[in-house]
């Protein structure tokens, strides 16, 4: 079992590298071994672009 959180209403800031700004934080708990992912993305995450992001960081 997971369980997915969305930490949002954050100050902009942007990747110096990208330089793509990220105002939210999605986070992602196994239950089971309280193994937690942090992604930055922004408040206008699409279905589509969270499924990509899912599966980049999870497997």
């Amino acid at each position: 079992d997971i369980t997915i959180d969305f930490v949002t209403s954050l100050l902009t800031l942007f990747d110096p590298r990208s330089n793509k700004p990220y105002n939210t934080i999605l986070v992602i708990i196994d239950k089971f071994t309280k193994y937690t992912i942090y992604i930055v993305t922004t408040k206008a995450l699409t279905a589509s672009t969270f499924v990509e992001l899912f599966f980049d960081y999870i497997y």
